[in-house]
């Protein structure tokens, strides 16, 4: 479920202790918490006391209403619970899940914290695969940029910023 307006202005925008603990619970059992951790762990609890006051608090708190609304259970629609959204479906083709749409909402908090991190690439492999700082490999290199001279016509590589061709 997306935040309206509406939903944000009615939320307070102060965040007590105990949201605050319950924020760092919820956001360290996610699975994208967990897979970048070494990104999120440093600043995670610095970010939630800076959001007091903002209208990061008061997007934590409607999406803490959502979760508090869509209640505790397992409840799910449409076939087997691991098939969500791979398989057919119920005769209309529908798929609801209690569970992930309350992971949802709280992957939706985490992004609310870290809005200045759009994408992360990890170059290959997961973490835990092998070697690198945090147990992953790291592509490095210089890129070289391969042209046609307009002069003489011949292959011009860049390096740099610098140009290798003898007629320049």
């Amino acid at each position: 479920m997306a935040l309206t307006t509406y939903m944000i202005s009615q939320a307070s925008d102060h965040l007590s202790e105990k949201h605050v603990q319950l924020w760092l619970l919820l956001f360290r059992k996610l699975p994208k918490y967990k897979e970048y951790a070494f990104v999120y762990s440093e600043t995670l609890e610095d970010r939630l006391t800076e959001a007091e006051g903002t209208i990061k608090a008061r997007m934590l708190n409607a999406l803490m209403k959502e979760i508090d609304d869509l209640g505790v259970g397992e409840v799910h629609i449409g076939g087997d619970q691991r098939t969500i959204g791979a398989g057919g479906g119920d005769r209309e083709g529908t798929h609801w899940s209690q569970t992930i749409e309350r992971l949802t909402l709280i992957e939706d908090g985490l992004d609310v914290l870290f809005d200045d991190i759009s994408t992360m690439i990890l170059p290959y492999g997961t973490t835990g695969s092998g070697n690198g700082v945090y147990g992953f490999g790291i592509a490095t290199g210089n890129r070289k940029i391969s042209i046609c001279c307009p002069v003489c016509n011949v292959t011009i590589i860049h390096r740099h910023g610098v140009k290798e061709c003898g007629c320049y």
